[in-house]
């Protein structure tokens, strides 16, 4: 692949990418060993494994996700036990941009 067709390529995975953050209260609770973040694109269908894992203390995660409609939910996790999943929440309309816009 020469170096004008990486460039392409670069651009278009910006394009057709989005990026989601997701922020929550800090916890201060020492029971717990952080967080697992599930990721799907059918409502209540998760499996594993978690699209993200957070220590606890942190409380912002950044995932990239391609265009569509995506649905997630989160747990608590202590060694191997794992707390039932929390209420789902979804990108409501497709990530796909209408346009671009230039600001100077």
């Amino acid at each position: 692949m020469d170096m004008k067709t990486r460039y392409v390529l670069s651009i278009l995975l910006c394009i057709v990418a989005l990026v989601i953050t997701f922020e929550w209260d800090y916890n201060q609770d020492h029971l717990i060993d952080g967080f697992q973040l599930y990721q799907t694109q059918i409502s209540g269908q998760y499996t594993s494994p978690p699209v993200a894992t957070v220590p606890a203390g942190v409380h912002i995660v950044t995932i990239t996700i391609a265009d569509g409609i995506y649905y997630w939910v989160a747990t608590a996790y202590k060694g191997q036990l794992e707390s039932k999943f929390s209420n789902e929440v979804t990108n409501s309309q497709p990530s796909k941009p209408t346009g671009i816009q230039l600001i100077p």
